[in-house]
């Protein structure tokens, strides 16, 4: 019985920790606005958004953004710089290629 209890209180532990830290990771709704209209968003979190839909971020500095978990599908990346301050080689999609 106390083995039980104890097992039930340590599940009970971890679930709110794992759903505490998961959410508090995630972008930030006004920076990702910010970002989509201006295409300026220097170390902002935009972990786990959704960058989707051809977004053109040619040329676009990116330096210390978080990106995470972030979807980048068909995005433009060509001469971007990157979140390292490398800059990504022309024809880069999705990917930065250095």
């Amino acid at each position: 019985m106390l083995k039980s209890r104890t097992l039930l209180v340590l599940n009970i532990i971890f679930i709110f920790i794992f759903l505490a830290t998961g959410f508090g990771y995630s972008f930030d709704a006004t920076q990702l606005k910010q970002f989509k209209s201006t295409k300026q968003c220097m170390s902002c979190n935009l972990s786990f958004a959704d960058l989707t839909g051809g977004l053109n971020l040619s040329s676009v500095n990116l330096s210390g953004t978080n990106l995470s978990g972030a979807n980048l599908d068909n995005v433009n990346l060509s001469s971007t710089t990157w979140i390292d301050g490398t800059k990504c080689k022309p024809g880069s999609i999705r990917v930065c290629n250095k």
